[in-house]
């Protein structure tokens, strides 16, 4: 249940970064990666030895002010019916989100990230990533689903994550986007999603 919070929280968070500040936090950790040991009998490369083993840093491409308050302009115009979530368009501004609680992270993610974010001026790459995993996450918790159906989402999950790779830097992998490799098959144990949630619970109390 929280874990759809969570990850929401760090997507909308990575998207809204300062490019510069990404870049620097990224060739910081790269910086930090040694060189392995030199191997005896292994040919010396050619040129002078560098202490560290810096790879090539890619900028990874950020929400720009105008692709972020086109974004925040699709989710102010939100309306749904009563019952069916919070009021999200009050907790969004001109160009910031704030205040949702986890039932409206799971709205979020299922439902409006996928029709905000499609014609802010993305990346298609990107589009489609965040899509395939807000679409992952829908499957998940369908109310019908058999053990072949999660045996497809546990298949599923791991190129998204490797297209992710390609478009956040290193930092943007907590251990929360890692805990989605292991959600589908938790719930082929457990039973389907749909009928353990605690968000009736939480409304109650």
């Amino acid at each position: 249940m929280h874990t759809e919070k969570n990850i929401g929280e760090v997507l909308l968070k990575w998207l809204d970064a300062l490019k510069q500040e990404i870049y620097d936090n990224a060739k910081e950790d790269i910086k930090k990666i040694q060189r392995p040991p030199k191997l005896k009998g292994a040919s010396t490369p050619r040129g002078p030895r560098h202490p560290l083993c810096v790879p090539k840093l890619h900028k990874y491409h950020q929400m720009s002010s105008a692709q972020r308050k086109a974004m925040c302009d699709v989710l102010d115009g939100v309306k749904v019916p009563g019952g069916y979530s919070s009021n999200i368009a009050r907790c969004v501004n001109s160009d910031k989100i704030w205040g949702l609680k986890s039932h409206d992270y799971h709205v979020l993610m299922q439902q409006l990230l996928p029709v905000a974010i499609r014609n802010v001026g993305l990346p298609k790459q990107m589009v489609d990533v965040i899509i395939e995993l807000c679409d992952f996450f829908r499957r998940l918790c369908s109310k019908t689903n058999k053990a072949e159906d999660f045996e497809k989402l546990h298949t599923d999950i791991g190129p998204i994550l490797c297209k992710l790779e390609k478009m956040f830097p290193p930092a943007f992998f907590v251990v929360m986007i890692h805990l989605t490799v292991h959600l589908a098959q938790e719930a082929r144990v457990g039973g389907c999603v749909h009928y353990r949630y605690m968000y009736p619970v939480e409304r109650y109390t």
